[in-house]
């Protein structure tokens, strides 16, 4: 026994000394990518009956009936394609984006390219200038809109238009306004069949300089930009329309006080009406209006809300598909995010959802209008999941079933979707399910790129504050 123990020890010394720990240090998460998460790169659905995505530069399909997955397109085989258009050659595969099942879309030296699968051919949609910016592409998939040098373009059919010519000093047209707050992103607003283009003229002109000193040069210098101090005078702002046929614009005319937001730009689909909410400076006060889109005439006030606290509506009108007279509307009005559904008038038929949770996004409703789908944290605000609203039960259910924070591409025709999400166990993970709930397969799930270190135990838990109220905590 004696002789037996060193032995022992020598072992597991030995293997000790051969047994490799790797730490995370500081630089890991911007420059080592064996710690990134696998996951589906440009991820759409084809048709109702495929999906693809991007793998090793080339595009792979899959169908959902029976899982068969095949390489349709290659990087070599777009290089090839566009080499006759004398355009340079790409050097990863495309951002793309299916503009019918048999061609897609996509970007490349200034140019909007079509890549047609049956003719096995490259051809140039339209171009625009360098240095654009802001590039806003219709439903149709055929023209944009863009911002160069603070006014707003649009290229169709290989021609440039200019719309606006006041841009610079002050003046920007076709930029997201009043500091990318009320959910706005972008600037420019297509119409539904294109005819119209709706866009944000912002004058800051009148607004005090704010430095910001630049660190990175040399020596420091000052770079001064556009910001009202509180209860200074901010710029204002205008919504303008282009007509596409007649080369006109006008301003929609909303009213004389220039001191407020205009948010949530939504268009009708008969594209003679376009809707602006309207929040006071105060934000205690918001009025959904209706404007001739013609003329920029106010037609009228079809709803609006107030509070002593605060309004911030943060998404457009959400137009049924089988009635364009019925829209759907997010509001916090009961303390709460849920679905409110009006008619075109204004009037209240019902709120869809209700309680002490947040719907977080809307998804769309599927062709008929049978169901609503959009995610929401009921269960717990630390998970996201995707839920149906039937409307003609006014029933919701729920489509996902792993803990985690979800994200949902449906199909068209709204019977499928794939089911990306991720938790503090799962890195990236992809499921096909129906819209019924029923799950189809696995589709992908992501190795775990933590494998090979020696990782602190995470925990989640929560506490509560003097008011009996949940906080969550992570601990690591």
């Amino acid at each position: 026994m004696k002789r037996l123990l060193p032995l022992v020890l020598f072992v597991l010394y030995a293997n000790l000394g051969f047994t490799q720990i790797n730490f995370l240090n500081l630089e890991d998460p911007f420059t080592n990518p064996e710690i990134y998460p696998e996951y589906l790169s440009r991820l759409k659905w084809r048709d109702n009956k495929s999906y693809t995505y991007v793998a090793n530069n080339a595009l792979v399909e899959v169908k959902i009936k029976n899982n068969k997955s095949d390489t349709i397109l290659r990087l070599k085989n777009i290089n090839d394609a566009v080499k006759p258009l004398k355009i340079e050659a790409l050097g990863s595969f495309p951002t793309y984006d299916w503009i019918s099942p048999t061609a897609i879309s996509f970007q490349s030296s200034e140019r909007l390219i079509v890549y047609d699968f049956k003719r096995k051919n490259a051809g140039v949609l339209t171009k625009y200038y360098a240095n654009a910016q802001g590039l806003d592409m219709d439903k149709s998939g055929t023209r944009f809109a863009y911002v160069l040098d603070d006014n707003v373009y649009i290229s169709e059919k290989g021609n440039n238009y200019q719309v606006t010519h006041d841009g610079g000093k002050g003046i920007k047209n076709g930029e997201a306004v009043h500091r990318h707050e009320f959910g706005i992103e972008k600037g420019t607003f297509w119409s539904p069949q294109s005819n119209f283009l709706a866009f944000y003229r912002m004058d800051e002109s009148m607004v005090t300089d704010y430095p910001l000193v630049d660190v990175s040069k040399r020596v420091a210098e000052a770079q001064f930009f556009k910001y009202p101090m509180a209860g200074m005078t901010s710029h204002k702002v205008q919504l303008g329309i282009y007509n596409n046929s007649t080369g006109e614009t006008i301003f929609v005319q909303t009213g004389e006080d220039k001191d407020q937001f205009l948010t949530n730009i939504t268009w009708s689909e008969d594209e003679l009406s376009i809707y602006i909410a309207v929040v006071n400076r105060q934000q205690n006060h918001m009025q959904l209006n209706q404007y001739d889109a013609i003329t920029g005439f106010f037609i009228k006030t079809i709803y609006e809300e107030k509070n002593t606290r605060y309004v911030e509506p943060q998404t457009p009108l959400y137009f049924l598909n089988s009635n364009s007279d019925e829209f759907l509307w997010l509001s916090r009005k009961d303390g709460w995010n849920h679905f409110y559904h009006f008619n075109r008038f204004g009037k209240l038929i019902g709120q869809l959802t209700r309680g002490l949770w947040e719907v977080t996004e809307y998804l769309g409703t599927d062709p008929k209008d049978e169901f609503l789908y959009f995610s929401a944290s009921i269960d717990t605000p630390l998970e996201k999941h995707i839920y149906s609203y039937e409307f003609k039960t006014k029933e919701m259910k729920k489509l996902t079933e792993a803990p985690g924070q979800h994200k949902a591409y449906f199909s068209p025709d709204f019977k499928h979707f794939i089911d990306e999400y991720n938790s503090v166990d799962v890195p990236n993970a992809y499921e096909l399910r129906t819209t019924a709930g029923a799950k189809v397969r696995d589709v992908f799930k992501s190795k775990n790129p933590f494998e090979k270190y020696t990782m602190g135990e995470t925990s989640l838990f929560t506490i509560q504050n003097e008011n009996k109220q949940d906080l969550y905590c992570r601990m690591v």
